[in-house]
């Protein structure tokens, strides 16, 4: 995969993090190792990482009071776990150097200190565009996981709104539903145009 061959573990961690867990952005820079249960392949969100230039780097509470904990694919979880240690000797090698607060944070910079928050959106629009892929921002990621799972209603047992809800840390069942008319009126568009192509071929 072209994002394993060419990125650095943490931003390739945390394209995965974004989205298989539709994390918002804030919420993944604030994830630090007290956050990861890797007996549960759960991920806590109790914080979410803020930056003002009067009050410098702050965690507040999630949106939306949004608290939660969330379940991720083993294999990503292993590659936190890869990437946890890697910190764990970095600052062991970087000794007074290193710059982390009182938390290790899973997606520090390198020398532990948070991530400016628009660093991960600027690395991820260098590296679509040096690999000519389609252009986005890193919270796309959040909409495309709401988009894949809103897709398998009625096909996973047990798979609801409230339930995607819950994942996302929305404040209510309502803003998924939006999401999910969205998504309904993009697929809509992609079966007219479809069917406008068979019209102008001819290939019934």
């Amino acid at each position: 995969m072209l994002l394993d061959e060419h990125a650095p573990l943490r931003n390739r961690v945390m394209i995965k993090f974004a989205f298989t867990g539709g994390f918002r952005r804030g919420e993944l820079l604030a994830i630090d190792e007290t956050d990861l249960f890797f007996d549960t392949n759960e991920v806590r969100i109790d914080e979410s990482l803020q930056y003002t230039k009067k009050k410098g780097y702050r965690f507040k509470d999630p949106k939306s009071n949004s608290f939660r904990k969330v379940t991720m694919p083993p294999d990503v979880i292993q590659e936190a776990a890869i990437l946890l240690r890697e910190i764990k000797k970095n600052k062991l090698l970087l000794g007074e150097l290193w710059r982390g607060i009182d938390k290790l944070l899973l997606f520090g910079g390198d020398m532990g200190q948070p991530q400016y928050p628009t660093s991960p959106n600027t690395w991820w629009q260098r590296f679509t565009k040096r690999h000519n892929i389609k252009p986005g921002r890193l919270h796309d990621m959040r909409h495309s996981h709401a988009t894949m799972l809103i897709n398998q209603i009625g096909k996973v047992p047990g798979l609801n709104i409230k339930a995607i809800s819950q994942r996302l840390g929305h404040a209510n069942v309502q803003t998924t539903l939006n999401i999910y008319t969205h998504a309904n009126r993009e697929s809509d568009i992609l079966v007219a145009n479809a069917i406008n192509n068979i019209l102008k071929t001819g290939t019934f």
